[in-house]
C-alpha cells in the first residue's frame, strides 16, 4: 500500500505547523511539496477536544498543503492515519492545475453545531473566530 510518491492533500490538523502529534509523526514519513488548494467545501465540526474541518464536495476551493508518500509509510503507517481520520473516508479531489490528488474527506452527515468555513482556509479560520483547534488523538 505505500506506493512511493502517491500524493495528499492535507488540509486540517494534518497540515506541517499545526502542533498536532499525528502531524510532526506524518512529516517524518513523507516529502512536503508545498501548499496546494484542491475543489470542496469546507466545514469546522465542533468536538470537546476542539474544532477539526470536514472537506465535502463543493464547488469552492480548500486551501492546504500536498504532500508525497515515502517508503517510510508503509502499511501499518496508513491504517494508523485512516484510525486517526475516522468518520472520513480517502478519495480523489482534483487540484487547481487539474491533477488529482488523494484526500480525507468526510463520510457522514454533518452534525449539529458545524459551521462552514468561508474561503476554505481551517488554520485562518481558527485565527480568525479565536477557537481552539482539535487536540485529541
Amino acid at each position: 500500500m505505500t506506493a512511493v510518491g502517491r500524493r495528499l492533500f492535507l488540509y486540517g490538523t494534518l497540515q506541517p505547523g499545526t502542533g498536532h502529534p499525528h502531524s510532526d509523526w506524518l512529516f517524518a514519513l513523507v516529502d512536503p511539496l508545498g501548499p496546494a488548494r484542491a475543489r470542496g467545501a469546507l466545514w469546522a465540526i465542533p468536538d470537546r477536544q476542539g474544532w477539526y474541518p470536514a472537506l465535502v464536495p463543493g464547488v469552492g476551493w480548500v486551501k492546504g498543503f500536498l504532500v508525497a508518500a515515502t517508503s517510510r509509510l508503509d502499511a501499518a503507517a496508513w491504517a494508523r492515519l485512516d484510525a486517526f481520520e475516522a468518520g472520513y473516508r480517502r478519495a480523489a479531489l482534483t487540484l487547481e492545475d487539474g491533477s488529482t490528488v488523494e484526500a480525507w474527506v468526510w463520510a457522514k452527515d454533518l452534525p449539529d453545531g458545524a459551521r462552514p468555513i468561508a474561503g476554505g482556509d481551517y488554520r485562518a479560520w481558527l485565527t480568525e473566530t479565536g477557537l481552539p483547534p482539535y487536540r485529541g488523538a
